[in-house]
Formats: C-alpha cells, structure tokens, sequence
C-alpha cells in the first residue's frame, strides 16, 4: 500500500512540475486552449439591452388587476425588437430576449397558468423581478 501524503507536501509536488510563463497579447484566434492572465472586462454593456432572466411573461405590474389575470398578445423571442408594451397585457418572452418596452417583470412559465390567449399568475410579481438590466 503507498504512503498517504499530506496536502502540503501534495501541494508543493503538483506546484513544482507547473509551468508558469509571463502573460502575452496574443489575436483572439490564437487565443484558443490558453489561460487568461488577467479579467476581460467590456467597454459596453452586453447584451446592449434589458433582458429576459426566464422564459415566461413580460407585463407591467403597475397594470396588474387584482384577479391576476391578463389577456397574452404575442411572443419575444431572442433577436425580436420587441416594441412598446401596453398596459395591461402581457407577452410570451424567452431567456435572453430583449424586454419591452415599459415592461418592468417576468414573471416565470411555472408560476403561470395559461387557458387559451389569457394567462393567470400565482401571485403579484414585484417590479424588476427577472429582469437582466444593461
């Protein structure tokens, strides 16, 4: 049976056959199977807009009716230019779509019910609720 070493001494083996070279600026082709040296960090913002966390509904929940139920007038899907949301309805949107204009939640598929174009929430969604803001 071999011998157990301890974390140091195991430490200090896998330390000793590393290979440390000084970082580079390399085209960001060449770029593939290599360490970065230090964060990449972006100018801008990316995606450029307010985004989806979750496939859901996006709404405005200042419009919200006490039954919580809302007429669904269409879909964003990522890529879409969403266009301006009217009050109170809602729309089908997928992760990572952009967010419509003055909707301020998404609320989640799961805490849905849908019954044809009308869709019935779970509970009232706080504004910003599952939103990726820029």
């Amino acid at each position: 049976m071999d011998a157990l070493v301890s974390v140091d001494h195991a430490l200090r083996a896998v330390l000793a056959m590393a290979r440390v070279t000084p970082g580079e600026a390399v085209r960001l082709g060449d770029a593939v199977g290599r360490t970065l040296a230090e964060p990449v960090a972006s100018r801008e913002p990316h995606p450029p807009f307010d985004a989806s966390a979750m496939d859901g509904v996006a709404l405005r929940v200042a419009y919200l009716p006490d039954s919580l139920t809302l007429p669904l007038v269409g879909a964003v899907h990522a890529g879409d230019a969403p266009g301006d949301l009217s009050p109170g309805v809602a729309v089908a949107i997928m992760t990572g779509a952009p967010v419509p204009s003055g909707a301020d939640a998404v609320v989640p598929v799961e805490r849905i019910t849908r019954d044809g174009d009308t869709i019935r929430l779970d509970a009232r969604p706080e504004a910003g609720q599952h939103i990726r803001t820029t």
